[in-house]
């Protein structure tokens, strides 16, 4: 069994039980990027020389306490970093490096995960694939003439190839679920609030961090090392208290609790332009399946109000975002150009609509968790995924189209960021093609551990089928 078919934090284990030195972990992956990246283009800013030099002070430490000692984890190029290159995908910021490093990338280090550069995203993370003028083009392991998905798309394309064992991300409309569902892993968006945001202060409250994995425990994991109050934070967030998600785990099969829970199953996808029907008979698959389990399933029409009062919403307050990067747009590529002069001819009032417009529709949305279902279950994505290169190309001739074709792909996951609850997408399903299909499951408010423990009962019981329709625990990895 390669190194490359452990999850983190079975490897992790091996290392701390001294069966692996951390630098047989780290030139085990890093002979994996050799061979892959020049034709996935997924992990950049990799100091190979230094990364070596670092793990040999590792393999003399006569400590290995740390939850995820010497596991390499490369961070999204859309988070800080101290004195390391954070570019944000953008030809603004090519030489950047950041002056402090983020809470939440911290509290990783100090679990013993090691630096091992950055993976790609689209500018600013502002479409759902992970392509920009800066780094280029950024492909899927599963077929190389197709996007990964975005804006976490590096990071996915990474995993997926066995390039590394987890991969960090972060999700302010979908940047970890839509790559986690189109190339095969698995993606999940915690609860506004668990994962801070500092020393930032993320006033819009749509993105937060989190993580793409191969299972559910590696998840769990991580969520514990995150789910901490961040004491210096300007946050109402601070005080909460959250269920521990790794011990929520060994609940997950109690079959007296199940027959309680309901599920809802959601198969409409405005403002999607089709649906796949490989994807929609997997839908129906997982949905027969936690009948058998004993959940209480049924379809369910979530009222999400009218599409284009949300879309228009959605779009102020990411747009005033954009505006807030830089004064000078010059360099930006033509979409965040646009979305850049769009927040400079907004007001404040027209602002703080946008941000009374989302309370509102996020109270619609919570207030049928609270009636009528626990849990909601979609596909993650409508169809699989496009051609790769495709968002550089409809940036270039209209930049208001890529924002048009971003809802056409990804409409599931932004109303989601937007009621700040939690959602992971599992790999449960193939297109006839062998692509993967991926699968959301939308769990109440702060209810991120039961939702994990959803997930992990799918996992055990349903598994994520390869290309050949076998089944495992274990996200299987890419034909590469």
């Amino acid at each position: 069994m390669s190194l490359a078919e452990y999850s983190a934090g079975g490897l992790a284990k091996l290392v701390r039980g001294r069966a692996l030195k951390p630098s047989e972990v780290v030139t085990y992956f890093l002979d994996r990027v050799q061979e892959h990246n020049p034709k996935l283009n997924c992990l950049i800013h990799l100091d190979p020389e230094k990364i070596l030099s670092e793990v040999q002070r590792l393999d003399a430490s006569p400590e290995r306490n740390q939850a995820f000692f010497g596991i390499p984890l490369p961070i999204k190029e859309l988070t800080e970093v101290k004195g390391s290159l954070t570019t944000y995908g953008s030809r603004a910021f090519s030489g950047f490096k950041a002056p402090f490093t983020r809470t939440a990338v911290k509290q990783l280090m100090d679990a013993g995960f090691m630096p091992f550069g950055s993976s790609t995203s689209s500018e600013f993370g502002a479409s759902c694939f992970s392509e920009s003028l800066l780094n280029g083009i950024t492909r899927n392991p599963w077929d190389l003439n197709l996007t990964p998905g975005g804006s976490s798309g590096g990071g996915a394309s990474a995993l997926s190839a066995g390039m590394i064992p987890i991969a960090h991300g972060s999700d302010g409309g979908g940047s970890l679920r839509i790559p986690a569902a189109w190339c095969g892993v698995v993606g999940f968006k915690p609860s506004r609030g668990v994962v801070t945001s500092g020393p930032r202060y993320s006033w819009s409250m749509l993105s937060t961090q989190g993580v793409m994995t191969r299972n559910i425990e590696d998840q769990a994991l991580v969520y514990d090392i995150w789910n901490q109050p961040d004491l210096l934070a300007w946050s109402p967030f601070k005080e909460m208290h959250f269920r521990r998600g790794l011990a929520s785990l060994a609940s997950a099969a109690q079959a007296s609790r199940r027959g309680k829970l309901r599920v809802g199953i959601l198969r409409e996808t405005r403002p999607s332009g089709g649906v796949d029907q490989d994807s929609l008979k997997v839908l129906d698959e997982v949905a027969a399946h936690l009948k058998v389990l004993g959940y209480q399933v049924l379809d369910y029409d979530l009222d999400r109000g009218d599409t284009e009062t949300f879309i228009d919403f959605f779009q102020t307050l990411w747009a005033s975002l954009i505006g807030a990067v830089s004064d000078d747009p010059s360099q930006f590529e033509p979409t965040n150009q646009w979305m850049w002069e769009m927040s400079r001819r907004q007001s404040a009032m027209e602002l703080f609509k946008a941000q009374n417009e989302a309370q509102f529709f996020s109270r619609r949305i919570v207030s049928q968790f609270a009636s009528d279902i626990d849990f909601l279950v979609t596909l993650t994505v409508p169809t699989p995924p496009p051609k790769a290169g495709l968002s550089l190309e409809i940036s270039q001739v209209s930049p208001k189209s890529l924002i048009d074709k971003n809802w056409e792909l990804s409409p599931m996951t932004p109303w989601v960021n937007v009621t700040g609850q939690p959602a992971i997408s599992l790999p449960l399903g193939r297109t006839s093609t062998g692509l993967p299909v991926g699968i959301q499951v939308v769990g109440a408010p702060f209810q991120d551990a039961s939702l994990l423990q959803l997930a992990y009962h799918l996992e055990e019981t349903l598994g994520y089928p390869d290309a050949t329709g076998k089944r495992s625990s274990l996200a299987p990895l890419s034909l590469l």
